[in-house]
């Protein structure tokens, strides 16, 4: 699992956005806005989580709280940016 070249984690405004960078990809309804979590979700994969399990893996290691809630959060997360087209 990585993240298509072309999209960024950006901070803009204040807010975390996800965009696709370059000129041909300059429409500002493309902008994922995501919060901390799904920041360091992607800081994770930058990083070097391959798959699914390894991410949950060091995401359980950033964070204390109830591992199924975490696995069903990344989980969807990660199935959002599957159907937008970020990850391949």
């Amino acid at each position: 699992m990585n993240i298509k070249k072309g999209f960024e984690l950006r901070d803009v405004c204040g807010e975390k956005v996800i965009i696709a960078s370059g000129l041909e990809n300059l429409d500002f309804t493309k902008l994922i806005s995501v919060n901390e979590t799904g920041a360091d979700i992607w800081n994770l994969l930058l990083e070097g989580a391959t798959n699914e399990e390894d991410l949950i893996a060091k995401f359980l290691d950033l964070y204390e709280g109830d591992e199924a809630q975490m696995r069903r959060e990344v989980s969807a997360f990660l199935k959002e940016l599957a159907e937008i087209g970020v990850l391949e």
